[in-house]
């Protein structure tokens, strides 16, 4: 049988930060008072059950995102839907923007994410090169 799946997005669309792959890529660019900030500054909406309702839930989340370097959602945002995000970075070494791909969870096997990964990290590489940005530069930044 065939999958029946459809996820939308809107371009100009706001979905919150706590919960996708995207957003947790610019929280990974905070200190961890500063996401601590963020989620007490925040109205932090529990859209599925896997949403991470806390800032000390998250900490490690984002951790392993710099470690990594890509942001994963699984099933946090809408259920069935399993997202990968990373940065594309600018002539500052600083985040420009986010390029993310979706799929279905039934669709995203562990062979496919990594062939996934390994395809998107050549996009958001050759963008971030685009925009002035070497591996030089991130190694001077602090951490």
């Amino acid at each position: 049988p065939q999958s029946r799946f459809h996820a939308s997005t809107v371009v100009g669309d706001r979905e919150p930060l706590h919960a996708t792959s995207l957003g947790k890529v610019f929280l990974s660019a905070l200190t961890n008072d500063e996401v601590r900030e963020y989620y007490a500054t925040h109205k932090i909406v529990r859209m599925t059950e896997n949403s991470i309702m806390t800032a000390e839930a998250m900490i490690p989340e984002l951790v392993r995102t710099r470690k990594l370097g890509y942001a994963m959602d699984c099933e946090e945002f809408e259920p069935d839907l399993i997202c990968v995000a990373m940065p594309i970075w600018d002539y500052t070494g600083k985040i420009a923007a986010a390029m993310s791909v979706s799929g279905p969870s039934s669709h995203m096997t562990e062979t496919y994410m990594e062939l996934v990964i390994q395809e998107l990290r050549k996009a958001v590489n050759k963008i971030s090169a685009s925009l002035g940005y070497t591996e030089s530069i991130q190694k001077k930044l602090p951490v």
